[in-house]
């Protein structure tokens, strides 16, 4: 009896360990950060200049959980992140100017359910209330023989490009869980030591 248990149990994580998860995710039509000057792109118009874009998996289809540093919250975590850098030259492939379209970046991960989406900063240097794009979610398959990997693209505007502070798929970046209850904890102390000097 014991014998044919242990044989299940290896053959239940024989068959689990097969599965697969493959993304090809990219952003194919570029962004610009203000929406009152599209003809600049996120970058910029100097080279070096760089963001940073992050794909995130998330075991419900809620694209706000993932904290600023990365880190995960509630049941999102960072699978993959790339810094963006204008390099100065056009249309080499791989930034097209200043506009950070990317190419394509494969994540394979041990197939789990769940979401991905991906998110662009405005700039690379993350400070709270920076404005993000979040793209599309899109649902993991598990790629199994011929199947090809899914695609996650993270603008498909093919006009001009998607201004990261405008439309539905925005966000800004909020203090994570620990650091809102430090500033709580600190506004709370600045009003009773106010109270105390004006004699309350």
């Amino acid at each position: 009896m014991k014998k044919i248990l242990v044989m299940t149990l290896l053959a239940v994580l024989s068959a689990s360990s097969y599965g697969v998860v493959n993304v090809n995710w990219f952003g194919s039509y570029g962004f610009f950060f203000g929406a009152t000057d599209p003809g600049v792109g996120i970058l910029g118009d100097g080279t070096g200049n760089s963001t940073t874009v992050q794909l995130i998996y998330s075991l419900d289809d809620n694209v706000n959980d993932v904290n600023l540093d990365g880190s995960s919250a509630g049941d999102d975590v960072v699978w993959d992140a790339m810094i963006i850098t204008e390099d100065g030259i056009a249309n080499d492939g791989s930034t097209f100017d200043s506009y950070a379209f990317t190419t394509i970046q494969n994540q394979q991960r041990a197939f789990v359910g769940g979401f991905v989406y991906a998110r662009i900063f405005q700039d690379n240097v993350l400070n709270l209330g920076d404005t993000f794009h979040s793209s599309d979610i899109i649902a993991l398959v598990d790629i199994t023989g011929a199947t090809p990997a899914q695609r996650l693209d993270i603008n498909q505007n093919t006009i001009i490009g998607n201004s990261i502070d405008t439309g539905l798929n925005i966000g800004h970046v909020v203090p994570e869980p620990a650091t809102a209850m430090l500033l709580a904890l600190g506004a709370g102390l600045a009003w009773l030591v106010r109270m105390k000097n004006i004699g309350y």
